[in-house]
């Protein structure tokens, strides 16, 4: 079994500050059930924003989603992954633990910005180049 949540910080996975901020606060508070408009409002984030990385999230199985007629709300859900959340969770609160998560979360959110810019290059030119 895995120890570390460094893993999940890494491109496609927990890659963003919103992302880390969206998962402490479902996290801190475990019955919490927002809409997107309601979570943008509250984090003072773009609606668009803050409804692209619920879903993510979702993608990820940390968060499930509850659908009405109207809306799509997002709440937490436990995943073999919870252990290792919970861990990161706690560290977050040790203000050199957060420079540290704070660092590998900029790193990953780097390499996914890198990654996509490599698909787009690919897709215009029909093939790339990696000089190192």
């Amino acid at each position: 079994m895995k120890t570390s949540y460094h893993g999940l910080l890494a491109p496609g996975l927990i890659d963003s500050a919103l992302k880390l901020h969206l998962l402490l606060l479902f996290s801190r508070h475990p019955r919490l059930c927002g809409e997107m408009w309601r979570l943008g409002e509250w984090l003072h984030e773009a609606p668009w924003d803050v409804e692209a990385t619920l879903e993510a999230l979702a993608r990820l199985g940390v968060l499930g989603r509850i659908a009405d007629r109207k809306h799509i709300q997002y709440r937490l859900e436990l995943t073999e992954h919870w252990a290792l959340l919970e861990r990161l969770v706690t560290d977050y609160d040790d203000p050199q633990q957060r420079d540290k998560i704070h660092a590998l979360i900029r790193a990953a959110d780097q390499e996914r910005r890198f990654r996509a810019w490599l698909v787009a290059e690919e897709g215009r030119t029909g093939e790339y180049e990696l000089v190192v």
